[in-house]
């Protein structure tokens, strides 16, 4: 991909006056850097990566998401991170809290932070809840992965705060930041990847969908073939445009601070113009009273955050710099759980101001709470013996604060973090375990998976999904924890039976095919929702659905039928009843999400009445068919209707 930097004059910056001191370990670095520079770091990266380190980078991770570390700097923003704590959360399990009414811009509304949770995606807008100063890494598990090392990469490089921070700072060095992890996104990340002729890192976020580009990403799991792919001499060009582009952002970030003019670069460049919106919806919370709390309680100037503008460079250089420069031998897991325990606290503390905001007490809400996490951060900054138990500890405190305020405002949203908060799962506060179980659950129901029956009744399945890597795929994790679960006797031979079948009904339907499924089928563009009018029931003739197909089914279908009714209550109360004879399910696609009919006597009967494509008119007039039983049919999608 080429994305054209355009021409500059470094010495035309402004006024020699009125000039701060430059950031000149940031641009000593990017006048220092060349192409060939990036390619021999890529080389030196990838010959230092074996399993093992690979291995221990998804265990402290915690995913299962294929393609995350395939090209050599993907592989080192992941170490880099390690190495600091960093990881990232879960889109789509972590509850967002609304922002605080003195937190929008005069021409911003509260529905313009709304959030709400799709089929495999959170719908959002483009910059909330995504924030530059988050302390994990924001990823969704059904994004490209590339999206995972681009979070990372904005997690470390991190932010600046100082007293009269203004939304023209905010913007600068939001655009700076998201220089740095675009640079990764588009061209460090790159280097070792390959793509059709007809393809390139423009087209699409993740890997286009074609045969021969699926086949070249597939190599890059190979080391022979990424070598050989770090080789080749166009390359170069790829990373001689990284190189230019670093140069003009550097240049606009200066320019821009120092005469309080926009460098807009040309319609093909990099959409940089985003840290304008990113500076709207934040600057307000970044300089309200709970965000300076949270940094006197969690936070350590200078090391968690800057404290200006050439700092704020400075700290971009550093992260840089490590991308760069291949590191020794990973530490091992131990050796990190303080600096991650660090990050999960500094999470949870903006959480609880956050809270604290929504109760109208920015200053003095949940105060217990956030003294035990700004005590434990301290001491993990000093080196205590047992990170893990220091993280139980504080956690305990802000928990036992929050369950006492049940019912006010973000109280129950702040436990759902989308991430495991300690390594040791037997020493996650069980509320936090409850809440995150309860954002998973959501999620099942938001892809309107057929598992949202049984999940409610089988806690312990669960659990265990929550407590485990995670993937993109719902069925996958929850078939493997159902097999665990009925391993050691959690859920009885009945349940895992059960859970079992509705895994089959469900698979078809993954958040990773989701995406493939959403477009609306023709006969569901065409067919009505509802019966017409009377007058015109000659016109319309009623269709078994084509897109459902029978799965048999190992129990009794009143047993089914009462579990849909119940809402997944009856598998937890009573075992199902085992088929006598053979009984099926319909499954298939619906309009907005999976479909699972129990095939009842009366459903057959409608299935054969309609095999025909007869007309709303000639059904009605025969009987024993009423016009609320085929609305009704009409509404489970049993049934379809179309004008002839």
């Amino acid at each position: 991909m080429t994305i054209t930097a355009p021409p500059f004059d470094p010495t035309a910056s402004g006024p020699t006056a009125a000039r701060p001191a430059e950031p000149r370990s940031l641009f000593a670095l990017a006048d220092a850097l060349s192409a060939q520079d990036l390619i021999d770091a890529a080389r030196a990266i990838d010959a230092g990566r074996t399993p093992e380190r690979e291995a221990a980078l998804m265990r402290h991770h915690g995913l299962r998401v294929p393609g995350l570390v395939e090209t050599p700097f993907e592989y080192q923003a992941a170490l880099r991170a390690r190495e600091r704590g960093f990881f990232a959360f879960d889109r789509l399990e972590r509850a967002f809290l609304p922002p605080a009414p003195g937190w929008i811009h005069h021409d911003l509304r509260p529905d313009h932070f709304a959030i709400r949770l799709d089929v495999d995606r959170l719908a959002a807008p483009k910059m909330w809840p995504f924030s530059q100063d988050a302390p994990v890494a924001d990823f969704e598990v059904t994004a490209a992965p590339r999206w995972w090392s681009h979070g990372l990469v904005h997690a470390m490089i991190g932010f600046a705060w100082w007293p009269g921070l203004r939304e023209w700072a905010v913007m600068h060095m939001a655009r700076l930041g998201e220089a740095v992890a675009a640079l990764h996104w588009y061209w460090l990340g790159e280097l070792g990847r390959e793509y059709c002729p007809q393809h390139t890192i423009a087209t699409t976020d993740g890997v286009p969908n074609c045969p021969e580009c699926q086949r070249l990403a597939r190599r890059t799991h190979s080391a022979e073939a990424r070598a050989e792919r770090l080789a080749d001499p166009k390359l170069l060009e790829v990373a001689q445009n990284a190189v230019d582009v670093l140069r003009y952002e550097l240049h606009c970030y200066r320019h821009g601070l120092e005469t309080n003019t926009l460098e807009i670069p040309s319609s093909d460049y990099l959409t940089i113009g985003e840290s304008c919106d990113y500076a709207l919806y934040h600057h307000r919370r970044l300089t309200s009273p709970s965000f300076q709390r949270w940094l006197e309680h969690c936070m350590a100037p200078g090391e968690d955050y800057a404290t200006g503008p050439v700092a704020f460079s400075a700290r971009c250089a550093r992260v840089l710099d490590a991308l760069l420069t291949p590191a020794a031998e990973p530490e091992p897991d131990e050796a990190v759980a303080g600096r991650r325990a660090v990050r999960v606290l500094q999470d949870i503390g903006w959480r609880l101001c956050h809270a604290a905001a929504l109760r109208e007490q920015a200053t003095t809400g949940f105060e217990a709470g956030l003294r035990a996490v700004g005590e434990a951060i301290d001491r993990l900054r000093d080196g205590a013996d047992e990170p893990e138990a220091v993280l139980e500890q504080a956690l305990a405190v802000a928990v036992a604060e929050l369950e006492a305020t049940e019912g006010a405002p973000g109280a129950a949203e702040v436990l759902a973090v989308g991430y495991r908060p300690t390594l040791d799962p037997a020493r996650e506060p069980a509320a936090m375990l409850a809440a995150r179980v309860g954002a998973y659950r959501r999620r099942v129901g938001a892809a309107g998976s057929p598992l949202r029956l049984v999940i409610d009744a089988l806690d312990p399945v669960a659990e265990r999904v929550v407590r485990g890597p995670r993937q993109a795929n719902l069925a996958a994790d929850y078939n493997e924890a159902v097999e665990a679960a009925g391993e050691v006797g959690e859920i009885t031979v009945e349940q895992q039976t059960a859970a079992a079948w509705f895994f089959v009904a469900a698979q078809g339907w993954g958040p990773d095919r989701a995406r493939e499924l959403l477009p609306l089928a023709w006969y569901y563009r065409l067919s009505t929702r509802t019966l017409p009018e009377r007058a015109r029931w000659h016109e319309y003739q009623l269709r078994p659905n084509p897109y459902l197909s029978g799965l048999g089914f190992p129990f009794r279908i009143d047993w089914l039928e009462a579990l849909f009714a119940s809402d997944g209550a009856t598998l937890r109360e009573r075992k199902p009843a085992v088929a006598t004879s053979a009984m099926h399910a319909l499954v298939g696609p619906g309009r907005h999400g999976p479909r699972v009919l129990p095939l009842t006597e009366h459903r057959q009967r409608l299935l054969a009445r309609t095999a025909g494509w007869p007309t709303v008119a000639e059904v009605l007039a025969e009987g024993p068919t009423t016009e609320d039983e085929l609305q009704a049919a009409l509404r489970e999608e049993l049934l379809i209707c179309l004008g002839i």
